[in-house]
């Protein structure tokens, strides 16, 4: 392990979705977490791309996967790209299972790109793609450990906390140390999986109550023997004794880029809900 550093995720619960700033870039790896149609449904999801002064011709396809999509755009614009029509061969579900879903995004031109949950007006998200400063082969996944995911009546397809991984060459080796129990496999054993480019791997949480002690994916590790990316996610988030409930999540960076020292900004709506700051020590 590296010399430790403080890894720190800031989470203002929200319940509309915020703005995010990603990556400036020219090639970006992306894992769609999956989440759940029965509180707000799951679609709209697109990809919002960034120009600055050139125009730019950008690619967004699955390598491992069906999916190919080129577009060009403007200078100084936005492009947004609706990927509902592939919903179900996007989001990286089931989980503990390797799939062909992953996006990878080439641009001629640094651009920047969030993924957008936007849904029905409730329990959206953005997610920041980092870029080349999203891959790496040691990760500690920060979430948050003060509110329970919401378990939803009536239903089946519950909402839950995750995190997906999306490998960028063949013959990927990941080792993961989950600190809870997940589908398939327990709490602090170490196991490993093996994918190819452009596939994804979802490791999920079978618990809700992830503010009681043991029951949070928070500080997960992650290794690999060549570069992944990796998307935090928790749907459905209740703040308690509100009755806000909101999905919450973004691609993370490896253990290598992060920092000693942040800035924290508090949300808009501070006055009327919760917030926090979480911390993980790698």
């Amino acid at each position: 392990m590296k010399a430790k550093k403080i890894l720190i995720l800031l989470i203002a619960f929200m319940s509309f979705s915020h703005v995010s700033e990603s990556q400036v870039d020219s090639v970006f790896w992306f894992a769609a977490p999956w989440v759940t149609p029965s509180h707000a449904q799951n679609v709209p999801v697109m990809f919002r791309i960034s120009t600055f002064n050139k125009a730019t011709t950008v690619r967004i396809y699955q390598p491992a996967g069906g999916y190919d999509n080129t577009v060009v755009v403007p200078p100084n614009s936005l492009e947004s790209v609706d990927l509902s029509v592939i919903i179900n061969t996007l989001e990286s579900k089931p989980a503990n299972t390797a799939l062909d879903y992953g996006i990878k995004i080439e641009a001629d031109t640094l651009v920047t790109v969030v993924y957008e949950v936007l849904t029905a007006g409730s329990n959206p998200e953005t997610y920041s793609l980092k870029g080349g400063n999203g891959l790496g082969t040691e990760f500690v996944t920060p979430f948050q450990t003060r509110w329970p995911i919401w378990t939803m009546d009536g239903t089946s397809i519950q909402p839950k906390q995750m995190f997906c991984i999306v490998a960028t060459e063949n013959n990927t080796t990941v080792w993961i140390t989950p600190r809870t129990d997940i589908v398939g496999h327990l709490a602090g054993v170490t196991y490993s999986i093996v994918l190819n480019e452009g596939q994804v791997y979802t490791a999920e949480n079978i618990y809700q109550d992830v503010n009681q002690p043991g029951r949070s994916l928070s500080g997960s590790i992650v290794t690999s023997d060549k570069p992944v990316a990796i998307t935090v996610s928790e749907d459905s988030v209740d703040g308690v004794p509100r009755t806000c409930k909101d999905l919450m999540g973004d691609q993370i960076v490896p253990v290598e880029v992060i920092g000693n020292e942040y800035i924290v900004n508090i949300g808009s709506m501070h006055t009327n809900v919760q917030e926090g700051v979480f911390i993980v020590a790698t």
